[in-house]
């Protein structure tokens, strides 16, 4: 099948049988990045139990578990292992497509085997929410570090992790309990205990089932409710609670418990003072003799 050309970039197009467009696979062995994401999603959340009071937040508002910031959640210790190399990156192309018209110097963008691609290459592309696409976005040659090789591969090819290595690499992260869904395990978590008790957890619910407190009102308001109430002992800082409210949101999925980020404005650095007037040395010139 004869692959177009578009302004002088070969595009990698599905093949469409019968009316339906039929998905493309990587190479045996290799799984796309959004294949390793749902994988790695599934061990974190999978049969994850949510409170009560979730369900019926979900009830009234029609919403669905698999919310962006379980997935974001999810997708950070993939995202940090390919960008430090703990995780190699793959790139594979269709062997099927021909040289470059437009650029007839440039390498051919096909390859038999998977290339591997630069740990400073993949920190250089973008990533919404925390996740690389399985086809980068909008790559340049600066990206790419120079290499043109890399660049035509990034522009037709598809991002691809080994599936052996993948599962070295799950395998190492289960091992550390850390996940919402081993909270049942029987198992002590090495480290220091948490402060994120169960009594601290039910005294926050029990404030937000009384409709005292939501995420809107802040930090400092929650910890100066829970300390006049009595509910929990050995209240800790702000800092802890923050945590707890967050990770309250991601396994409830409650928007009361959603806490947006406040941006702060970033002061100019030659911001005048705000009496400039009062800052003027003005010269003093002597009277003629």
């Amino acid at each position: 099948m004869s692959v177009p050309e578009h302004a002088g970039i070969p595009i990698d197009i599905s093949r469409i049988q019968e009316g339906e467009t039929e998905k493309q696979h990587p190479p045996q062995g290799y799984l796309l990045l959004s294949e390793a994401y749902a994988r790695h999603h599934a061990g974190v959340w999978g049969g994850f139990k949510s409170f009560p009071l979730a369900q019926d937040s979900r009830r009234k508002h029609k919403t669905s578990v698999g919310f962006g910031a379980r997935r974001t959640y999810a997708a950070q210790p993939v995202t940090a292992a390919v960008r430090h190399g703990n995780l190699r990156v793959y790139l594979v192309a269709d062997p099927n497509l021909g040289p470059n018209i437009d650029r007839p110097k440039w390498p051919v963008a096909s390859t038999q085997e998977p290339v591997s691609v630069p740990t400073d290459v993949l920190r250089r592309l973008i990533a919404p929410r925390d996740m690389l696409p399985d086809h980068a976005l909008c790559p340049t040659l600066k990206a790419a570090g120079g290499d043109s090789n890399i660049y035509v591969l990034l522009r037709v090819g598809a991002l691809v992790v080994q599936e052996r290595e993948l599962e070295d690499w799950y395998r190492s992260q289960r091992s550390r309990g850390r996940w919402p869904s081993q909270q049942s395990r029987s198992k002590r978590i090495p480290g220091r205990p948490t402060k994120q008790t169960e009594s601290l957890k039910n005294a926050v619910l029990t404030l937000v089932r009384d409709q005292a407190w939501r995420a809107r009102d802040g930090i400092a308001k929650l910890r100066s409710l829970i300390l006049e109430r009595g509910e929990a002992k050995d209240v800790p800082s702000a800092d802890t609670l923050e945590r707890l409210v967050s990770r309250l949101y991601l396994e409830t999925g409650d928007p009361v418990f959603h806490r947006v980020p406040r941006v702060r404005k970033k002061q100019h650095r030659c911001s005048l003072p705000q009496n400039p007037a009062s800052n003027i040395e003005v010269p003093q010139i002597d009277a003629p003799s």
